[in-house]
């Protein structure tokens, strides 16, 4: 059993259990830029798959600033972005 008051991270794990080869694959999808980092933090997480949103924790975590993220009170991710290089 699994359970945690981050929804998103629950869903994360449940998602990689049941298809890790097509979370990669959207996370393959998901370019390390500053622009994109930027898009991806305000997405509305209501319009993602199940799938989509494990991609989007795991790509916030690993751009984030030391791989932290919040959630502020209008579900806004407010996190500092580490150095991402403009390719």
């Amino acid at each position: 059993m699994l359970s945690d008051a981050n929804e998103d991270l629950v869903t994360c794990f449940q998602e990689i259990k049941n298809d890790p080869f097509g979370v990669m694959a959207q996370l393959d999808e998901m370019p390390n830029t500053r622009e994109y980092y930027e898009t991806i933090r305000r997405v509305d997480r209501a319009t993602l798959s199940r799938q989509e949103r494990a991609a989007w924790v795991i790509y916030l975590n690993k751009t984030g600033f030391r791989g932290l993220w919040r959630r502020s009170a209008s579900d806004f991710v407010s996190q500092i972005p580490r150095e991402i290089p403009n390719h």
